[in-house]
């Protein structure tokens, strides 16, 4: 089972400095770039959004797709903004505006020249923005918002993308009487009659966390010139894209009546989704059709965009139907195929009667806490003795500490709190022996600061290490505090997870007793990942994390030896690799399935600093 992701990725900006002069306005667009383990990495373009024209509040309608995310692995994405620069395309402005695909295809070409042929990029840089994938994903709505080193400050949001879904929408429709935008404003002035231009936008609506909710532009129609019943191109979308696969999920059409400031009038509005968008266009005709009723005054049948109870206009479906993937529609041969077998049926939704995702239960608002459990037994030395593993030095920190901040950064931006249990086990204070005391001064530190600082406490007078190393007490404890955090989230509507973080030399001789309590866990929404510390005898903990280990088929154990692992990234990787489907296992089979996607409140997020300016000059490499 592969355990990449793929993910859906929606940007907005605000307050961007306009590079355009006094008398116009920058057109801004974005650029996703990916940089893997390395931020510093050369970049590998994800994609490109639509150009937005005369705006520096920008939403941009393009959705960039992501893949090769994986739990435990840093995924480091940079997103650069750039203001268009229509003298490339050899078009004016105002003409581009009405064209998305033209727009589109000079970016593509002038990416491609800069990045394989190394021109000039002819569009000026607007500022960039670096961002680690899981730390969105682990954020409040799964969006992070940063400031831009030029002014401004640029929005992300990450979507799972729940089912690769390859299936496309065919969609036409016109409007028919719409009302007219212009003809006041005009009059007014003694400039004559003239027609509104209308064009419309497709928006797909994402849940608030407080219950309201937002709406993500992911389409924009081409203009029809002074026409008040306009027939706008057919157009293909992704389902993905439009809905994400659910076609019973809510989308709304926006109809506005072009301004070339960019600030459009609106016409009009409604709600509707995919499967009803199929079923208006059984009763419709063609397009054919639809141009003959409208010479001949016949109704058509459509939506009415309603005001004071009147009808103001009203819009008709022309074209909708599933394509399948499998449907050959070439340029050639689409306009050859009969319309009734260009499309698919719609099949019944599928929501989450297959196996959902890691990815599904984190934009669904699972929350993945940390546990943290150190051994402080005498197997590991004096810690005032350099050969000590507990032996620390400013100048060289030892391999808990190395391993605590290696899990600690990447497990903590899962959990939004940043509040985290540090225990210890395997000392005698005043003679009675402890398996599970608390480190640092508090029950729940902040940060992995926090939790570094809880490691580092403890090392006071009065301390007697003792062996051997005993973990049932932090595993029944870890479980608890498990089940807890499960039942106080639940009772928001959320899920919970917990990792289990064990670091130790290993030295345990009740292997049997340590069994049960990982049988007894296993019934909590937990794992137990166990780093091994120094080059002693591990084979207690290689049984534990065998397959003979477990009685009733339930793993919820992983060990790695610190020492095997050259770099951060590849000690995280392996610890962390089996937290994905154990997650999903355990939900699954209690059969808990993801939330709705928790969305974001913009106005509301922390934005963090700009990065260093110079990112901005080798954004493309």
């Amino acid at each position: 089972m592969s355990k990449m992701s793929r993910l859906q990725v929606s940007l907005m900006a605000k307050g961007l400095k306009n590079l355009s002069g006094m008398l116009q306005t920058s057109d801004p667009f974005a650029i996703v770039t990916i940089r893997g383990k390395d931020p510093d990495s050369d970049p590998i373009i994800a994609g490109y959004t639509d150009v937005v024209y005369n705006e520096l509040d920008p939403t941009w309608s393009t959705v960039v797709f992501l893949d090769g995310y994986k739990f435990g692995v840093p995924h480091f994405i940079e997103v650069g903004i750039f203001d268009f620069n229509a003298k490339t395309a050899g078009m004016n402005e105002n003409d581009l505006a009405k064209q998305s695909s033209f727009t589109s295809a000079i970016i593509s070409k002038d990416v491609n020249q800069n990045t394989k042929e190394k021109t000039k990029f002819p569009h000026k840089i607007m500022g960039s923005a670096l961002f680690e994938v899981g730390e969105v994903l682990g954020s409040r709505g799964n969006a992070a918002a940063k400031r831009l080193q030029n002014g401004g400050e640029l929005i992300i949001h990450i979507e799972s993308s729940k089912r690769n879904d390859a299936r496309k929408l065919c969609l036409q429709i016109g409007g028919m009487d719409l009302p007219n935008k212009d003809s006041m404003t005009r009059e007014k002035f003694g400039l004559g009659k003239k027609l509104s231009s209308p064009f419309f936008e497709l928006y797909r609506r994402v849940e608030m966390p407080t219950g309201d909710v937002a709406w993500n532009k992911v389409y924009r129609s081409n203009v029809v010139k002074q026409n008040l019943s306009p027939l706008w191109d057919e157009t293909t979308l992704d389902l993905e894209t439009l809905c994400n696969g659910d076609l019973d999920r809510t989308i709304k059409i926006v109809v506005l009546a072009y301004r070339k400031s960019g600030k459009h009038k609106k016409i009009g509005e409604f709600k509707t989704t995919v499967t009803e968008l199929v079923e208006m266009k059984v009763r419709n005709g063609s397009s054919e059709e639809f141009l003959d009723l409208k010479k001949s005054d016949q109704t058509v049948a459509g939506i009415e965009f309603l005001e004071d109870n009147d009808c103001n206009g009203k819009i008709c479906v022309i074209e909708a139907g599933i394509i399948e993937p499998s449907t050959p529609l070439g340029l050639d041969n689409k306009k050859k195929l009969d319309k009734k077998k260009r499309f698919g049926s719609i099949p019944m939704n599928i929501g989450f009667s297959e196996r959902p995702s890691f990815v599904d239960y984190l934009t669904g608002g699972c929350k993945v806490g940390l546990t943290v459990a150190i051994d402080y037994t005498a197997s590991n030395g004096n810690p005032t003795d350099p050969d000590s593993y507990h032996f620390y030095d400013n100048q060289k920190p030892n391999d808990y500490y190395r391993a605590l901040k290696s899990v600690g950064n990447i497990l903590a931006v899962y959990d939004s709190d940043q509040k985290f249990p540090v225990w210890g086990f395997g000392v005698r204070h005043e003679g009675v022996r402890k398996d599970c005391f608390q480190c640092g001064e508090e029950a729940e530190v902040q940060g992995v600061n926090g939790i570094l600082q809880a490691y580092k406490s403890v090392f006071k007078p009065g301390l007697c290490m003792s062996n051997p190393a005993n973990f049932t007490e932090v595993i029944s404890s870890a479980a608890s505090y498990a089940n807890f955090q499960l039942g106080a989230e639940q009772e928001k509507g959320n899920l919970a997870y917990t990792i289990l973080l064990i670091l130790t030399t290993g030295n345990i001789e009740n292997i049997k007793e340590t069994q049960i309590a990982l049988e007894q866990a296993s019934q909590a929404p937990l794992s137990v990942v166990i780093v091994g510390i120094g080059n002693g005898d591990f084979s207690a903990m290689e049984f534990l994390d065998g397959d003979d280990a477990t009685v009733r088929g339930i793993d919820i154990t992983q060990f790695v030896r610190y020492n095997d692992y050259n770099t951060e990234s590849d000690l995280t990787d392996a610890l962390l690799d089996e937290i994905p489907d154990q997650l999903v296992d355990h939900f699954y089979e209690k059969k808990l399935m993801p939330g709705e996607a928790v969305s974001y409140d913009a106005a509301n997020l922390r934005v963090q600093e700009a990065d260093e300016r110079g990112r901005t000059k080798g954004f493309l490499g």
